[in-house]
């Protein structure tokens, strides 16, 4: 195995990956993760992911307006 080889290696194996939440990150809300923001960078239920009629969470331009 070469010298940058070896050293792919060893930087997979200390990356430490997240595991995916359970339940959705915007405030209070316990429904299930079904979709990830990458703008927010934000693990969201499909209700708090819709950006159109209404914005439901933050990643554009402040709070979401709920």
């Amino acid at each position: 195995m070469s010298i940058d080889a070896k050293w792919v290696d060893h930087v997979i194996a200390e990356w430490n990956l997240d595991p995916v939440p359970e339940f959705c990150q915007q405030w209070a809300c316990n429904r299930p993760v079904e979709t990830w923001c990458p703008l927010c960078r934000a693990y969201l239920c499909a209700i708090h992911d819709e950006l159109y009629p209404r914005r439901m969470h933050d990643c554009l331009k402040g709070k979401a307006d709920e």
